[in-house]
């Protein structure tokens, strides 16, 4: 708020309020995140692997968030209050990947009985998805090229799309379905 009266003493634009509040919002999440999930009580035990779980709760707004604990971290280095800045050696990017939404195997499941069974379910809709089948046309074509690639080479699916090799890639999944994981033996 200081920074604010500095602003309009200088002419110079000063953050909005709602600036302000969203940052106050993410201290207020972090304190709340390290009481309840990581039993810490003192700024100064903050550690990197907690800025980072912390990040991990809403990865889309990672950069924002941290930004604001950067300049947190920064301020209580400053007065003392911690002797290390957790997030000085975090980078705001967030790892490649594919991030889109995509269907469950449920949703697949209907979808298909939708298309195979249902007598007023237009031909063409399985591929001019136009009539409202409840999904996005963009969510079943990553759906359905996800699987492809996982189950098979990502340079015979590009070829058999005509998409560059590349482009396959980033369908690779960072996760595994838990369909095809071998049953948990109990211990």
């Amino acid at each position: 708020m200081r920074a604010q009266d500095r602003a309009r003493r200088a002419g110079t634009r000063p953050r909005s309020n709602h600036t302000l509040e969203t940052a106050l919002a993410t201290m207020r999440d972090l304190a709340v995140f390290l009481i309840n999930a990581r039993g810490k009580t003192d700024w100064s035990l903050v550690d990197v692997h907690d800025i980072e779980s912390f990040l991990a709760v809403l990865p889309r707004a990672r950069k924002r968030r941290l930004t604001v604990l950067r300049q947190f971290f920064r301020f209580a280095r400053a007065q003392k209050l911690v002797l290390v800045d957790p997030t000085r050696g975090l980078i705001a990017k967030e790892a490649n990947g594919f991030h889109v939404r995509t269907l469950t195997l449920d949703q697949q499941r209907d979808l298909f009985r939708r298309w195979t069974t249902d007598e007023h379910v237009h031909p063409h809709e399985t591929l001019h998805v136009h009539d409202d089948c409840g999904f996005p046309s963009r969510m079943i074509r990553s759906t359905r090229l996800i699987d492809l690639v996982n189950a098979m080479d990502a340079k015979l699916v590009a070829a058999a799309f005509g998409m560059d090799p590349q482009a396959t890639l980033i369908y690779l999944a960072d996760r595994v379905d838990p369909g095809r994981l071998p049953p948990q033996e109990s211990r």
